[in-house]
């Protein structure tokens, strides 16, 4: 009980807005809803991959600190990874005929909870590098964010662990060539 009356207008805005949404996705299917989390795993890694390069190679020339300009590299290929697949997706379940049970109504809406809450995870992250908005006391009072902000931070520095990864150790020598 103490933790629901320590929740400010942050808070609840999140969980809200979070739960309306997921509540209206759920109607859309179980199926659609576990493909959609896979694809938004699969594009938050993708932009995590192309971020930095596309920052050195395009973003740099326009923005000079470094840490909005991996920002803005990675929001922009979130955007078209996400554009692509789920175009793709869109296409592939156009005429989706699935009926829907309870419990696969209630599963569905527990991975759309699942899947907003990692979006509200990447909003808290970039807007956790703002000073503006760190030294506002909703931010700093919110009870919520701490968890989101881990969470994004951990989704924006997944390029890292997946690049220091060196696939040719595992991969046989003459396969590679070397």
């Amino acid at each position: 009980m103490e933790f629901l009356q320590s929740l400010n207008i942050l808070d609840i805005f999140i969980i809200l807005s979070t739960f309306i949404i997921s509540l209206f996705a759920a109607v859309k299917g179980l199926m659609k809803n576990i493909i959609q989390l896979i694809l938004m795993i699969f594009a938050v890694a993708l932009a995590g991959i192309l971020a930095q390069k596309i920052q050195s190679a395009y973003i740099n020339n326009f923005i000079e600190d470094p840490n909005t300009a991996y920002i803005v590299s990675f929001i922009l290929v979130l955007l078209g990874a996400y554009l692509i697949i789920f175009g793709v997706m869109k296409v592939f379940f156009k005429k989706n005929e699935e009926k829907e049970g309870l419990s696969n109504t209630f599963f569905a809406f527990f991975i759309a909870l699942i899947r907003y809450l990692f979006v509200w995870a990447l909003i808290c992250s970039t807007l956790n590098s703002i000073d503006a908005v760190k030294e506002h006391s909703v931010w700093e009072n919110s009870q919520l964010r701490p968890i989101l902000v881990k969470t994004g931070n951990f989704a924006y520095n997944s390029k890292v662990k997946i690049q220091e990864t060196n696939l040719k150790d595992y991969v046989p020598k003459d396969v590679t060539g070397g």
